[in-house]
């Protein structure tokens, strides 16, 4: 199933493709809100464990901290070994797999194609992990610059305190302005870095999302349509039992309650063929989407996709109005009020 998750720079919904259609050892998504681009990839684990180490005393830190040192060495499909490190001040563990577990990894991509990661999940626990958080990398590095230009400007003030060249509260009065605008540039030059490799791409990789987007929702209701299957079939099979009980027993007697029971089952079987043919529906519009997405990932542009939406749509119509006549038959089969009228 397509993998909804939260975009790790702006939070918003980002949709990543499921491990059947991904074709490449690495696959690029895009947020369609704030333009991160990211490699997705699947991978086994072969080991995972994780320490509480003391970071020593520096002339920074005035007294030593603890943080717990995760490392995790994965399989990819091409049989390539690889090791990631990753830390965190929060000494509780937060992220464990096994051998052979199933990853999904998801890496920052910046201008010079250097990929870090940024997020995991463990899909056998349904456990991730957050490695970097990119907005606060972001105005770090903001933030940095600004107390570097503050630091070159005082250091400038100070030495024309003896050797004045230029009066003395000027540099103060245009040290926190520029400060202010050098962070704001920094924090702008460094998101910037890892939307330029999409610019390209943009329109398809959004293009993309749109589709996986439009996958988890068929999916979902493809899950939710056959757990509804599998009740309505239990159902079906205690009417059918307690029509072959009553029949078993006295027929006679039990004969105003037969023929209620008798139309029950005639209804969950209707309704159980209206079943049938949205899982069929929902499964070959998840198909049309999945063959689109496989498409694109082969194109650089998705040729078609106008008609192709085109004749989804009266497809998915027609799917609405055979659940609205599954919801008016549920609604007639209520077991406790079916059986007492």
């Amino acid at each position: 199933m397509t993998e909804e998750i939260k975009c790790p720079a702006c939070r918003q919904p980002l949709y990543l493709p499921d491990l059947s259609i991904c074709n490449e050892e690495r696959v690029m998504v895009i947020c369609r809100s704030c333009h991160y681009q990211y490699a997705v990839s699947y991978a086994i684990a072969e080991s995972c464990s994780s320490e509480v180490i003391t970071l020593t005393k520096t002339k920074f830190l005035n007294k030593p901290k603890q943080q717990r040192l995760y490392q995790l060495k994965v399989n990819y499909q091409s049989t390539l070994q690889k090791t990631f490190q990753f830390t965190n001040f929060d000494l509780k563990e937060k992220f464990t797999a096994n051998a052979g577990d199933s990853l999904v990894l998801l890496h920052t991509i910046d201008n010079k194609n250097n990929l870090d990661l940024i997020w995991l999940k463990n899909l056998e626990h349904n456990l991730d992990y957050q490695v970097l958080f990119p907005r606060k990398q972001q105005l770090f590095q903001g933030a940095k610059i600004s107390s570097l230009t503050i630091l070159g400007c005082s250091t400038l003030a100070l030495i024309d305190l003896f050797y004045p060249v230029v009066a003395n509260h000027f540099i103060w009065l245009g040290t926190i302005p520029l400060a202010i605008t050098t962070g704001f540039y920094s924090s702008i030059r460094y998101r910037r870095k890892y939307q330029q490799l999409a610019a390209n791409n943009l329109n398809r990789l959004a293009s993309e999302q749109n589709i996986l987007a439009k996958l988890k929702t068929l999916t979902s209701r493809l899950k939710q349509l056959n757990q509804n299957k599998t009740s309505e079939e239990n159902l079906l099979n205690r009417f059918r039992l307690l029509q072959a009980k009553m029949n078993q027993t006295d027929a006679h007697l039990y004969c105003d309650r037969l023929t209620t029971i008798n139309r029950g089952i005639s209804a969950l079987e209707q309704q159980l063929n209206i079943s049938q043919n949205l899982i069929n529906g929902y499964s070959q519009l998840i198909n049309i989407w999945e063959i689109e997405y496989e498409t694109s990932q082969l194109a650089e542009q998705l040729p078609g996709q106008e008609k192709v939406e085109a004749q989804v749509l009266p497809r998915l119509e027609e799917l609405q109005a055979l659940e609205q006549q599954k919801e008016e038959l549920s609604l007639l089969i209520q077991p406790a009020a079916f059986l007492s009228s």
